[in-house]
């Protein structure tokens, strides 16, 4: 009884002995990420996949860089490079007015001041006889068109080069009697004195429409004008007279057209 009791007590005291020898338990500090992997495989691994997302990144980064550099080197080449198309218009005939309408016979002279050829350079525009109100609205509507409604081929424009157009516009008379009768309700709202109510300010108003031969071939350029018919008081030299819807011929030489009306042109 008494060894088996000494041989527990030797063994309690070797375990004790055994354990006191032991390094002290440590905790396991965190390792950030892969630095402190300890298999080299896994940590390879780690870096190729890191290193794999820094060069995907550093590549998405330079194709943004480069299509914004390539979009400012087209603007600029656009601004620095491309046509810009002015137009004016003289008188070719005598304006003549009948049961199908009051008639102007102009020819347009376009300009090219750029520095590019112009290409498909097309003219849309109208006789207005409205009040100066509507006149703005009147020729945004004509320039708001984004194709070409006609058939009729373009003109290629070249620098310093003036092509000339020639046509013949006509206000019909639905519109005269319309002018009329806005003068009618001017003279009722503002109670003005008694004036002719036939009296009419002309205009030719319009958008020059045309492309750019290297840029974008879907772009349209644009140059919208108003251009007012003058007529001449060859009794006073420099003096104008009316023009009204009555009339029924106002000579050619009695005719002008003022491209430089404070409506002007604007060009995009």
């Amino acid at each position: 009884m008494t060894g088996a009791i000494n041989r527990e007590a030797i063994a309690k005291i070797l375990q004790a002995i055994a354990d006191s020898l032991k390094p002290p338990q440590q905790l396991e500090r965190p390792r950030w990420w892969w630095f402190g992997e300890t298999d080299p495989i896994a940590r390879y691994t780690k870096w190729l996949s890191a290193y794999t997302f820094l060069l995907a990144t550093a590549t998405i980064l330079s194709a943004i860089i480069l299509w914004r550099t390539d979009t400012t080197l087209r603007e600029t080449l656009e601004v620095t490079e491309r046509p810009w198309l002015s137009i004016g218009a003289v008188p070719t005939g005598d304006i003549e007015s009948d049961d199908i309408g009051f008639s102007v016979q102009i020819e347009y002279l376009i300009k090219n001041t750029g520095r590019s050829p112009a290409i498909e350079a097309r003219v849309f525009d109208k006789i207005y006889v409205g009040g100066l109100t509507g006149l703005l609205d009147a020729e945004k509507e004509i320039c708001s068109h984004g194709s070409f409604p006609n058939s009729e081929l373009g003109y290629n424009v070249f620098p310093d080069a003036v092509v000339r157009h020639r046509t013949a516009l006509i206000a019909e008379p639905s519109e005269l009697d319309s002018a009329v009768r806005a003068n009618e309700e001017r003279q009722k709202v503002f109670k003005t004195s008694p004036f002719d109510k036939t009296i009419v300010n002309v205009w030719i108003i319009g958008c020059l429409n045309y492309k750019f031969t290297f840029g974008d071939l879907e772009k349209l350029h644009k140059t919208a004008f108003a251009l007012q018919v003058i007529r001449l008081n060859p009794a006073n030299q420099g003096g104008r007279q009316a023009i009204r819807t009555t009339d029924n011929l106002i000579p050619l030489s009695d005719l002008q057209i003022d491209s430089n009306s404070f409506f002007g042109s604007k060009a995009n």
